[in-house]
């Protein structure tokens, strides 16, 4: 290497060796020399490559743990950005507006105002009608499970008679006052006779009443006795569920429309301790004239009095009643009472 020059030459790579030229004129390359690194650093997993490092978390701990002071920069620049703002805010004073611009910001109040209004009645009316719409839905229901039993209508007597009787009278001819005159005179007619028939021909009416009442029981029975006693209870119930929603204000002379449908399969309620003491109370003949509320307080007070052993021969007795309408509630309704399949499950 002694006499010869070194030329350095531009080369792309460390690996490879730089060209030298020699006095000579002759090329040749140098001995490949490796760089060497002179300096440490802390190797670090690829996974966490983009996170800081273990010295800087901990800085950011230790500088978390401390309480603020208000004494570094960052927290004096927040405090002073809060004072200018709120000397901005006091310091800036609400615009004074125009007639016209009043006037305006009034009419779209009123506006929305009105609008509010509207959504609001919208809204009752939406609800009272959803409302309405349900309950009607619920009554037409209701009416569908009551059934429509024939009508029960007494034969009477006397109006037997009076029907046969019109026939002898003309009340089709004339004008709407001569009509009402004839039938008012047939109706007289009718009563005079009445009273001028013979007991023979009162027993024929009276035959002839009782063969069509009983005739029509028979029609009421059958019809009845086509639908299953569950049916019929269930029509029942829905009828007096009728009763106290359409017929609130009916006078109490006046005849119910949803009257409850008899039915003889249906299973008597039992009778429970103190009604079986009232009733035996009352079969004594003890109360015999006495007035139905000072008959009730005296029954009362005999109840009380008695000692435990008396009232267990009623207790006995409503026990027995108890089974008994369990027992042939099933057997006529085809399942247990609704009380105590509730109390199973």
């Amino acid at each position: 290497m002694i006499g010869r020059a070194l030329v350095r030459v531009p080369v792309r790579s460390r690996l490879i060796r730089p060209l030298y030229q020699c006095q000579h004129g002759q090329v040749g390359r140098a001995p490949a020399v490796l760089p060497l690194r002179t300096y440490a650093t802390p190797g670090r997993p690829k996974s966490v490559v983009g996170e800081p490092s273990k010295p800087v978390k901990r800085a950011v701990k230790k500088a978390a743990a401390k309480p603020p002071t208000g004494d570094s920069p960052a927290e004096k620049a927040v405090k002073a950005n809060k004072r200018n703002a709120a000397k901005k805010t006091a310091g800036t004073k609400k615009k004074e507006l125009t007639p016209t611009q009043k006037e305006r910001a009034e009419k779209r109040k009123l506006k929305e105002e009105e609008r509010l209004a509207k959504e609001k009645a919208r809204k009752t009316k939406l609800r009272a009608t959803t409302k309405a719409s349900a309950e009607k839905d619920a009554i037409k229901q209701l009416k569908k499970t009551a059934l429509k039993p024939p009508q029960l209508r007494r034969a009477a007597s006397y109006v037997l008679f009076h029907t046969e009787n019109l026939k002898n009278h003309d009340l089709s001819s004339g004008s709407a006052q001569d009509r009402r005159e004839a039938l008012a005179r047939a109706a007289r007619d009718s009563s005079a006779k009445w009273k001028d028939l013979s007991p023979a021909e009162r027993e024929h009416y009276n035959h002839l009443a009782n063969t069509k009442n009983e005739e029509c029981q028979a029609e009421y029975k059958k019809w009845v006795e086509s639908h299953s006693a569950d049916e019929i209870q269930q029509a029942n119930s829905a009828r007096g569920t009728l009763r106290r929603k359409l017929e609130k204000d009916r006078p109490r002379n006046a005849q119910s429309k949803w009257l409850p449908i008899h039915d003889e399969r249906a299973v008597k309620r039992p009778v429970p301790p103190y009604t079986q003491f009232t009733m035996n109370r009352n079969a004594s003949g003890d109360f015999k004239g006495i007035a139905l509320a000072e008959r009730s307080k005296l029954i009362s007070q005999e109840w009380k009095a008695l000692s435990e052993q008396e009232k267990s021969k009623y207790q006995r007795l409503g026990t027995q009643e108890a089974e008994r309408y369990a027992t042939e509630y099933k057997e006529v309704y085809g399942h247990e009472q609704p009380q105590a399949a509730a109390a199973a499950a």
